[in-house]
């Protein structure tokens, strides 16, 4: 009986531990939201965005000036 009793009171101790941790973590999450980027810094990602692009396009055709050039 004192075995059950004991697991009872790890399981309850258990319970009202999460569920105070869960208040204090949404709380947490709730203060430290990120805000919206303006528009400023959505233009620069926008730049970002599209020199990367190039990036990835760019070729040893486009370096010596070869590409569109087929004879």
């Amino acid at each position: 009986m004192a075995e059950f009793l004991i697991g009872l009171a790890l399981v309850l101790l258990g319970g009202a531990g999460g569920w105070a941790l869960c208040a204090v973590y949404g709380r947490l999450v709730r203060n430290n939201r990120a805000e919206e980027p303006g528009e400023q810094e959505r233009a620069r990602l926008r730049e970002d965005h599209q020199a990367f692009t190039a990036l990835m396009g760019y070729s040893a055709d486009t370096a010596y000036g070869l590409e569109g050039d087929h004879v």
